[in-house]
């Protein structure tokens, strides 16, 4: 493999995770406080901005797959293959620890009173949504367990990455209808979509898979990223998937004469927002390429995305403790209003991540202190 400051390629991945989070934030607080009455399809501003909304989650979850991926290979590099590999270890716990804080960010404090007013059911199925946090744990263990499949089977890492992918699309319309209610809440809302969660593990989790892959030639060719060729490539594949994926999809459907083909064209936002996911890309990878030095701030705010949802979560939807804003201004404010929130949250974040070093480490000295304090004298 050629030699190549690693640091770039870090950077390009970190941009295109920041874009996504700061764009998760604006985008649940506005949902959560945007008044009915403003949310008018037919209105550009409303319009463009549920576009671009729409646009986060496949971003996210794309990215989260390319630079988890990326450090597994780069890791086989340094300790070696299979479960000698470092990062597979750290795959399993990063899992685990997901799953485990996103369930702890959707427990209700107050459920207590909730049993006693016999309403136990509601808080329930609340704290059993199945969120962001999930899915990306689930990808990476799914990523972790192709590795490993690759790795001992011999067969080519990113060929495995791929037809994971393209298999979580395809058989999407056959899972989408089918019902899973034979199965335990925990279990069936990773299946199944629900009144109050949208992502499931099929088919979100291929675009992490495919990010998968990026994360591979990333890997194999680093240089790749710094020429403006790749960047184009991506940029008209996304491009012709935005313009042309419904009808090659029909295409697909004339020649197979497999049903799934149909369904896909007929419901088209997978491959429609694969497509946006290549553009932002492409876009970031001219970033990249141009501006030499990108502030530390922002690719900070790309590793640091794991705490900027859980203080999200904290901030706009009070977990565990039902105080937040969307409890406070739940669908109630004008589109200035809602602006100015988010402009305001978004220049906490970044002051955030700004100063997390210290912050962090007056936690970790008040932790101590603490400690001392609880600590029963001899």
């Amino acid at each position: 493999m050629q030699d190549v400051n690693p640091k770039n390629r870090i950077v390009f991945i970190d941009l295109m995770r920041a874009y996504a989070i700061l764009m998760m934030v604006q985008g649940h607080l506005v949902d959560a406080c945007l008044d009915p009455i403003y949310r008018d399809p037919n209105n550009i501003i409303y319009a463009t901005w549920n576009f671009m909304r729409g646009m986060t989650a496949p971003v996210f979850f794309f990215s989260s797959g390319m630079i988890f991926t990326y450090l597994l290979m780069r890791e086989e590099d340094k300790s070696g293959k299979g479960f000698k590999n470092v990062r597979v270890k750290k795959g399993f716990t990063r899992f685990t620890m997901l799953i485990f804080i996103g369930y702890l960010l959707h427990f209700n404090f107050w459920i207590i009173w909730d049993l006693l007013d016999g309403s136990l059911e509601k808080s329930y199925h609340s704290m059993l949504i199945v969120d962001v946090l999930h899915i990306i744990g689930t990808a990476i263990l799914l990523i972790v367990l192709t590795y490993l499949l690759a790795t001992y089977t011999r067969v080519k890492v990113y060929a495995l990455m791929l037809i994971g992918a393209l298999a979580t699309f395809y058989y999407y319309p056959d899972i989408e209808p089918f019902d899973f209610s034979y199965l335990p809440d925990f279990l069936s809302n990773y299946l199944a979509k629900g009144k109050q969660f949208s992502f499931t593990i099929i088919p979100w989790v291929g675009y992490s898979l495919f990010g998968s892959v990026l994360g591979i030639f990333v890997w194999t060719r680093p240089k790749s990223i710094n020429s403006y060729i790749l960047a184009f490539i991506f940029l008209v594949s996304g491009f012709l998937l935005h313009f042309y994926s419904t009808d090659m999809l029909l295409d697909l459907y004339r020649f197979t004469d497999w049903i799934n083909f149909k369904h896909l064209a007929y419901n088209n936002f997978l491959f429609y927002r694969l497509g946006h996911v290549f553009i932002v890309v492409s876009i970031f990878m001219v970033i990249n390429n141009i501006f030499k030095n990108i502030p530390k701030i922002a690719p900070k705010f790309g590793s640091e995305t794991l705490t900027i949802y859980i203080v999200h979560a904290f901030v706009i939807y009070g977990s565990i403790f039902q105080i937040g804003i969307a409890q406070n201004f739940s669908k109630a404010l004008t589109p200035w209003e809602c602006f100015a929130l988010a402009l305001t949250l978004e220049i906490f974040f970044i002051a955030l991540v700004y100063y997390i070093k210290p912050i962090r480490v007056y936690l970790r000295e008040l932790g101590s202190k603490l400690k001392l304090i609880a600590k029963p004298k001899s």
